[in-house]
């Protein structure tokens, strides 16, 4: 009985190896021919000539090289002078013409993208007084597409024809791929071959994530190691058409050159967090009323990348209360009954449950950054995450929270140390942890997108 199994344990391993693959490979295979894998040359409003000759990777108006200098290991936080401000603005103001911003994420979905994506087009048009408009073009957009119920994910047919015909009419002053999916690939594609030039950004720790859930299936860590391998360098390439690729922490530059990427090509940003928002005052003492104190939240997508199930093993006084929905939701609520599960919640609300909790625990081993991080720090809530990529960069003063070890060979340590990093949290105040994160503007994002993006010169005609 034992030996049948272990031998039926092995054959699901190697058949799950196997579709894995499988996945990546058509995944890969669809997102190269890109639906249409011969699409006529679009004459567009570029001349692709004039970009190749007058196109500086490291313009004069580019000011982010400068302000990388003066990061330190605290965060100190970066500021663009007035006349700085107006220097990087007037260019793009005086063209008029729009930005234009390919994405696979959309404005359906909740992610830390499309907060990114909210964010940068209020902030852009707010500098700009308007002259200037962030257009998105999103999956959504396209007539033909396929709709998934895993976080609402949209993969559309975009062929390159469609795609020079979209660029042609907005006829853009600039261009941004945003992500690394079906639709990006097929804009890169597009791109590379009419010479026209673009940057690009890490958002996901895409290679990582499938490595770790290729383990946590059980699967052998050669496979799961080499599929990693795989996707780092399919990522690799995607970026390496880029001008250049916009990272938003210390810890993921340095992941990207390690992982064999061009450092000239990585350009250091930050992210903001609306602390008009979030903040302490929003906090609703009826909202968790009736449940045992101090409370202690999670905030995001039920979801296996999240990691959420090291916050819920914690043993810890209190209440644990999981804010999201995701395709976990049922399954967690059945194996851990203490805790409370309140879904997904519209994103006005988030401010009150954030405000209302004692602490956060961010449990995430693969989030770029974990934008709900400096979120609740504004909301007056520290924060405990594992001293992983992403909070490493964000938990960084010691009002913010405390970081844990990890480490991936001892599972069981891993929470208990997450325990006693929690148990330091009662020292820190609310208006210290507030303080730590209100350098963190989405203006100050802003103006760094604004300075990397490359230019594109007008067109001398009109479109034939």
């Amino acid at each position: 009985m034992l030996r049948s199994l272990i031998s039926a344990r092995s054959r699901l391993r190697k058949t799950l190896t196997a579709l894995t693959f499988l996945g990546v490979a058509s995944l890969g295979l669809s997102a190269a021919l890109a639906v249409s894998p011969v699409s006529p040359r679009i004459s567009v409003a570029i001349a692709s000539e004039q970009v190749t000759q007058t196109f500086a990777p490291r313009s004069a108006g580019c000011l982010l090289e400068q302000l990388q200098s003066s990061f330190e290991s605290t965060r100190t936080p970066t500021s663009f002078t007035d006349e700085q401000k107006r220097a990087l603005l007037k260019p793009f103001i005086d063209d008029g013409r729009p930005i234009l911003v390919f994405t696979d994420a959309h404005f359906g979905q909740k992610s830390g993208v499309v907060t990114v994506m909210k964010n940068l087009k209020g902030e852009v048009e707010r500098l700009t007084d308007g002259k200037v408009k962030l257009e998105y073009v999103t999956p959504d957009q396209f007539k033909w597409k396929i709709k998934t119920s895993y976080q609402d994910l949209i993969f559309p047919f975009a062929s390159q024809k469609s795609i020079g015909e979209i660029i042609a009419k907005a006829n853009p002053q600039a261009i941004h791929v945003m992500t690394e999916g079906s639709l990006g690939r097929t804009v890169r594609k597009y791109l590379v071959k009419n010479k026209i030039p673009f940057n690009t950004a890490y958002h996901t720790m895409f290679p990582e994530l499938v490595r770790d859930t290729m383990l946590k299936l059980g699967m052998p860590r050669f496979s799961a190691e080499f599929v990693r391998y795989l996707t780092n360098r399919s990522l690799r390439k995607f970026h390496s058409a880029s001008v250049g690729i916009l990272v938003y922490t210390r810890s993921m530059a340095k992941l990207l050159i390690d992982s064999g990427y061009d450092p000239a090509k990585i350009r250091l940003a930050d992210l903001g967090v609306d602390s008009v928002r979030f903040n302490p005052g929003a906090r609703d003492p009826e909202l968790y009323k009736g449940l045992k104190g101090p409370i202690t939240v999670f905030a995001g997508r039920v979801a296996p990348e999240k990691n959420i199930e090291d916050f819920l093993k914690m043993n810890i006084p209190g209440t644990k209360v999981v804010i999201g929905g995701g395709p976990m939701l049922d399954e967690l609520k059945a194996k851990y009954p203490d805790a409370v599960f309140v879904g997904g919640r519209k994103p006005e609300e988030m401010p009150k449950y954030l405000a209302s909790a004692d602490y956060m625990v961010f449990p995430s081993l693969t989030d770029t950054l974990g934008l709900v991080q400096p979120e609740a720090n504004a909301a007056g809530v520290p924060v405990v995450a594992y001293r992983v990529q992403g909070p490493v960069d964000m938990v960084v003063l010691p009002d913010q929270g405390v970081l844990a070890d990890y480490n991936k060979s001892t599972p069981e340590h891993n929470i208990r140390n997450l325990e006693k990093a929690w148990h330091q949290l009662h020292t820190l105040n609310r208006e210290g942890t507030r303080a730590a994160v209100l350098p963190m503007t989405w203006e100050r994002s802003a103006l760094q997108f604004l300075s990397e993006i490359p230019r594109l010169p007008k067109p001398p005609t009109s479109i034939h």
